[in-house]
Order: structure tokens, then sequence, then C-alpha cells
């Protein structure tokens, strides 16, 4: 079982209209702003984790499992496991868990599109 997890920012200061021009993500790293075309949308498989994680943070629902903590786009991830295995059920990827989620946040973290 995973630890809760300290306050992550997904580099996003909450829902902003244009990340790239608020300085959240540098020039060409942006990971694609606005509403989720329909090619994103539940039951594709063609989500990114980070959308994934908003569509998560969007629902208040779901505030057992991750949760907005502080500002600055920071959030939490009280019941890791349980992130893990919705992202396995979304993906139809049944043996997910958060070790394999965590290296998909480590990669997030060395590109710069979030940080501890």
């Amino acid at each position: 079982m995973a630890p809760p997890s300290s306050p992550l920012s997904l580099g996003l200061g909450g829902f902003r209209s244009n990340p790239v021009g608020d300085g959240l993500f540098k020039e060409g790293k942006s990971p694609g702003w606005g509403p989720l075309s329909p090619a994103v949308q539940k039951g594709s498989g063609q989500i990114q984790l980070w959308q994934f994680l908003l569509e998560l943070l969007a629902d208040r629902a779901n505030a057992g499992c991750i949760a907005w903590e502080g500002g600055h786009g920071e959030f939490k991830l009280t019941d890791p496991d349980e992130v893990a295995r919705r992202w396995g059920e979304r993906k139809s990827k049944p043996n997910m868990n958060y070790d394999k989620l965590s290296r998909a946040l480590r990669y997030y973290y060395d590109k710069n599109i979030m940080s501890k």
C-alpha cells in the first residue's frame, strides 16, 4: 500500500485559460489546454495521466483519493492506490498499481510538467 503523497503541483495553478501565457508551462511544453477533445473523453484509451488527474480533481466526489491542497495548482493523492486503480481501469490496464503510476509522475517531474 502506497503512503499518502506529499503535495504535488501539476503546474496548472488550478484551471487557467492559458497556462503557457501565464508562464506555467514552457513554450512548446503545454500539454494541450482546453476542454477535452472527443478523442480523450471517457472510454477512449487516448487520455494522458495529467488530463486524468485534472478530471478527478474537477469532481469533489473524488476527494477521498485526490484533492486540491493549498494554492498554486497543488494537489495531494490521499489514496494513491485508488488513483492508480482508477487510472488502470481507465486505460484498460488491470495490473496498474501505484509503483507504475509513480513512474509516470517521475517522468512529468523530469520534463518539468509537474513538480513536487
